[in-house]
């Protein structure tokens, strides 16, 4: 190539104006160069100065806004146009992102400054950390927010609205009877009986009508058994302190067990972690019952669009000659009926 240098022991530079400087590093393109051992870069106006790291992609012309793509973490990666990594094991990639250890930069301008995070869009806030997923939706340096977070404990945040082709705000609630025959029980007015729920008759008092259009979900343990960690008498998660060590390598490549504090849900005794768990939602015992919006519900085909209904045995409804909070919007077929829960 032209002007190469490759003064790393066993390493290898070819292209134009490319060096690697570290053992056995391999620098190729132009202007790119491999300074720490067992470095790649590739491209143009590239640089791997962490050790094992790679870097790709480039720029045309390094400036204040767009500079050297660089992998400046140990074990790190860094590709496309001015993105860095600052620690170990990070991945940057898209335009001017920039990865902290053991995290995940990519789209336009976007910052991962935290352990395990994620980030993607484009000028995201970079001054939040504890979290594991965020979406940026900035328009500028001094425009940075984001569009979507989701922290270390579930918590998601969205600054705009959630849609869904659902219709009805549900709770789960278990049968009085665990519908021992998985019966398909979508469409009826059901009651309480203490914490469980039964078909409704007449004269009871109706919490809600079983859904199976649900838009929102509440009381959903979808991936573990709701009492795996302890909690007060206001059902909020008891805390504890806990240390947790990070493996970092410094220049040398020598391993550094870095220790960091935190807090963590303090774990039920009695959850046993070898016992497989079922969500609700495959367990014929639990229901999502609607408590509010637009569902389908069974009835005796007495009830017109406009009239009001009411329960009259099993769940099923039936017309009511006094104002409801069940009104009828639409016959669906003989006896199935679209009302409007209030």
């Amino acid at each position: 190539g032209n002007e190469t240098d490759s003064s790393g022991p066993y390493s290898h530079s070819e292209g134009d104006s490319t060096s690697a400087l570290g053992y056995v590093s391999h620098a190729e393109g132009a202007y790119s160069s491999s300074t720490a051992a067992g470095g790649h870069a590739e491209g143009r106006y590239t640089i791997a100065s962490g050790l094992y790291s790679h870097a790709e992609g480039g720029t045309n012309t390094p400036s204040d806004t767009e500079s050297y793509t660089e992998a400046g973490g140990n074990y790190s990666h860094a590709e496309g146009m001015g993105c860095k990594t600052t620690g170990t094991g990070a991945h940057a990639e898209g335009q001017c992102t920039v990865a902290s250890a053991f995290s995940h930069a990519e789209g336009y301008h976007t910052i991962s400054n935290s352990y395990y995070c994620h980030t993607e869009g484009r000028y995201n806030n970079s001054n939040t950390s504890g979290y594991l997923h965020i979406c940026g939706n900035g328009t500028s340096e001094t425009d940075r927010r984001n569009a979507y977070t989701l922290d270390t404990d579930g918590n998601g945040s969205y600054t705009g609205l959630v849609s869904s082709q659902g219709a009805d705000y549900a709770e789960y609630f278990e049968w009085q009877d665990k519908n021992t025959a998985g019966e398909d029980r979508v469409g009826l007015l059901v009651t309480l009986d203490g914490e469980r729920i039964k078909p409704a008759k007449s004269g009871d008092d109706i919490l809600g009508i079983t859904s199976g259009t649900v838009a929102m979900l509440g009381d959903n343990y979808e991936n573990e058994w709701q009492g795996k960690y302890l909690k007060d008498d206001f059902g909020r998660l008891c805390y504890e302190p806990f240390e947790y060590t990070v493996c970092e390598t410094d220049d040398e490549g020598n391993s550094l067990e870095i220790k960091n504090e935190g807090i963590r849900p303090v774990l039920n005794p009695d959850y046993n972690p070898e016992n497989e768990y079922i969500p609700r939602k495959s367990r014929k015992e639990w229901e999502a019952v609607g408590l509010i919006g637009k569902l389908y519900l069974r009835d005796d085909g007495s009830a017109s669009p406009g009239d009001f209904v009411t329960a009259k045995t099993g769940g099923i409804a039936t017309v009511s000659d006094t104002k409801t909070g069940i009104r009828v919007l639409a016959r669906v077929n003989e006896n199935v009926i679209k009302v409007l829960l209030k």
